[in-house]
């Protein structure tokens, strides 16, 4: 089974992460993650998250970064820095077309 890797510390977000992990056939880890690369989401609200993004992309790991849709800061940073980032309300949308 494929690991999905998460970093995020917001319970409520965190079920809803994990279930979307499950119902693409993938088990959900918290990052860090030793294995092989595949997905890890990055909560940009953390206050980590832009070092566990840029240690995932290095590691190898597909990141997608996601914040509250109001965050315009962190979409305009995650940009910057290369990382692809969606509103925390469609990342299930965005994260089933990139595992498809």
């Amino acid at each position: 089974m494929s690991i999905l890797a998460i970093h995020c510390r917001d319970l409520f977000d965190r079920g809803r992460l994990e279930a979307m992990a499950t119902a693409a056939g993938l088990e959900a880890r918290s990052w860090p993650v030793e294995t092989d690369p595949g997905w890890c989401l990055v909560n940009l609200s953390e206050p980590d998250a832009f070092d566990a993004a840029r240690e995932a992309r290095e590691a190898g790991w597909r990141v997608l970064a996601f914040a509250p849709h109001v965050r315009a800061d962190l979409f305009a940073r995650a940009r910057e820095e290369g990382f692809e980032a969606c509103a925390r309300s469609g990342l299930d949308k965005v994260f089933a077309a990139r595992t498809c």
